[in-house]
């Protein structure tokens, strides 16, 4: 059994040398499981560099309270999303496209079928 211990004892060692080496950021990507591969590991860094760059901006608040801040941050970002598609279904190329598809749709749905029908339609 005291062969065994020897044996793990420098396993160990070597493990606190490495975590050492490695730098915080590192560590808490490897504990927190954001990056299962090591080309995933540059995207988590970009997302927690990001966060800080935020937080350090003042554009986001750290509370104590966890499921506030993130109730809060959810908010923003559920604003972003509502301004963007309000831009899109509100455009007016869109709202052409939309009523052509509408439009299609309802000559599609309200003919008669048969073996022999064929809808044949042109890009005009």
């Amino acid at each position: 059994m005291a062969e065994i211990e020897k044996e793990v004892q420098p396993e160990s060692a070597e493990e606190e040398e490495i975590q050492e080496e490695k730098g915080l950021l590192d560590q808490i990507i490897d504990e927190g499981r954001m990056a299962r591969e090591e080309s995933q590991k540059a995207y988590a860094k970009d997302l927690i560099g990001e966060f800080v760059g935020q937080i350090m901006e003042g554009t986001m608040v750290i509370s104590k309270d966890t499921e506030t801040m993130i109730n809060a941050r959810i908010s923003q970002i559920d604003k972003l999303i509502s301004m963007q598609l309000n831009e899109v279904m509100h455009n007016p190329e869109f709202q052409k496209l939309e009523g052509s598809w509408r439009g299609l749709h309802y000559l599609v749905h309200q003919s008669e079928t048969g073996e022999r029908l064929k809808i044949r339609v042109m890009n005009v």
